[in-house]
């Protein structure tokens, strides 16, 4: 008895703390994943992990069309574990690589959304379950750039910042992953989730890195560092490039972390030549259950 009593003392305890993940300013999130990636700093993000259960639920009716799907936000080398129940509080059993597509998933999932898991056939044998934030459907590129629904997409994005309307914003993130914004490629990366609906009248500091050439570090809310640049690409007459990044002028424009996902390049060119205005927002677009939604946003600028 003496022994049920710790358990139940320790699951109580894990719970508590899966509820103070919900922070009203940035904290440092780590994840399922071995080795030592780096970190990204989280906005309202749960832990990507379901509450302990044995029985998983059903999975998703077949559709016409077989999905496919492929690792995400795994860091470049690293690998992501395999756990014998869906639950970090079950032992390892596996990995898989990182950028990997065509997970041989079961159908089975467990938990809800953003916190699920999905039941994987291991290589050799056997089941096991991988967090659902390291999963996404993999749609390949030339399938994407034909999907007219993702301009859609970009229009209820741009309504979204120039109305500053948080809840249209969180009503076309991915529910699975959120909103992962960069304000500089290869700045600090942050993720958005729950608080997306009061994302532009957030006043909590955020220290965004440095523009390209800057000697300081943007430091600021939301709406003062963010949203005007967001507005600056989003309210004027853009341009859209699928999976193309060469308007930034960038060697390394898409994190590797997010090879298996599609991107549009929403782009502002110069007022006129020789002007060095433009700017540019690339949008990852994640599907779940077959429909886009927003995954990340990365900011370029000359």
């Amino acid at each position: 008895m003496k022994r049920f009593a710790m358990i139940a003392l320790a699951l109580a305890l894990a719970a508590l703390a899966t509820m103070q993940l919900l922070p009203s300013a940035p904290v440092q999130a780590g994840g399922e994943l071995t080795g030592t990636p780096t970190l990204t700093p989280t906005v309202g993000t749960p832990a990507p992990s379901a509450t302990p259960s044995r029985t998983p639920t059903p999975g998703p009716s077949p559709t016409p069309t077989p999905l496919r799907y492929a690792l995400v936000n795994v860091p470049d080398r690293g690998t992501l574990n395999i756990r014998s129940g869906p639950s970090t509080w079950y032992p390892i059993v596996g990995a898989l690589g990182a950028q990997q597509k065509d997970i041989p998933l079961t159908g089975s999932i467990a938990g809800d959304h953003p916190r699920i898991w999905f039941e994987v056939r291991r290589t050799g044998g056997g089941l096991g379950w991988i967090s659902g934030y390291y999963v996404t459907e993999y749609v390949e590129p030339e399938v994407f750039c034909k999907d007219g629904r993702t301009k859609t997409l970009v229009s209820d994005l741009a309504k979204a910042v120039v109305n500053e309307d948080g809840k249209l914003l969180a009503s076309i993130a991915s529910p699975n992953h959120g909103i992962t914004l960069r304000l500089f490629r290869n700045g600090p990366a942050f993720n958005f989730f729950s608080y997306l609906p009061n994302l532009f009248n957030g006043t909590y500091s955020i220290n965004w890195g440095k523009a390209p050439g800057a000697y300081q570090n943007e430091v600021g809310g939301f709406s003062k560092i963010v949203t005007p640049k967001l507005k600056d690409v989003f309210g004027s007459g853009y341009e859209i490039y699928c999976n193309d990044a060469g308007k930034t002028g960038s060697a390394d424009p898409w994190p590797p972390e997010y090879a298996n996902i599609n991107f549009l390049t929403v782009y502002k060119p110069e007022s006129k030549a020789g002007a060095k205005d433009w700017r540019a927002w690339l949008v990852g677009v994640d599907y779940v259950g077959g429909k886009p939604g927003v995954f990340a946003l990365i900011h370029f600028q000359p």
